[in-house]
């Protein structure tokens, strides 16, 4: 799915805030970007960092997401992660490990 929705978010978006792996390898399979940005600049990374969703950063990573994508704010997955950590550091260490 291409189409946007008023934020400028698409299934991808919505896919990594949910942690859903599986839709996220549906989604980039049929020719989703994985460094699609909504309307302030988040990828599907920050939505995956922010969710503490291991399963779904692996799988943005691996489909060549951009670790260090800023928002307009320039706020990046790993900031994103650290900040809603809450303590579990997998995300975190998982954006580490792939560079940042």
């Amino acid at each position: 799915m291409t189409e946007r929705d008023r934020l400028g978010r698409a299934a991808v978006h919505y896919a990594a805030a949910d942690g859903d792996a599986d839709g996220l390898r549906v989604l980039l399979a049929g020719g989703t970007a994985p460094e699609a940005a909504d309307d302030v600049g988040w990828t599907p990374l920050h939505f995956g960092a922010q969710a503490q969703a291991p399963a779904a950063v692996e799988v943005l990573l691996a489909a060549g997401a951009a670790v260090d994508a800023a928002d307009r704010h320039g706020n990046t997955p790993p900031w994103r992660a650290v900040f809603c950590s809450q303590g579990e550091g997998t995300t975190t260490r998982l954006l580490l490990e792939a560079g940042v």
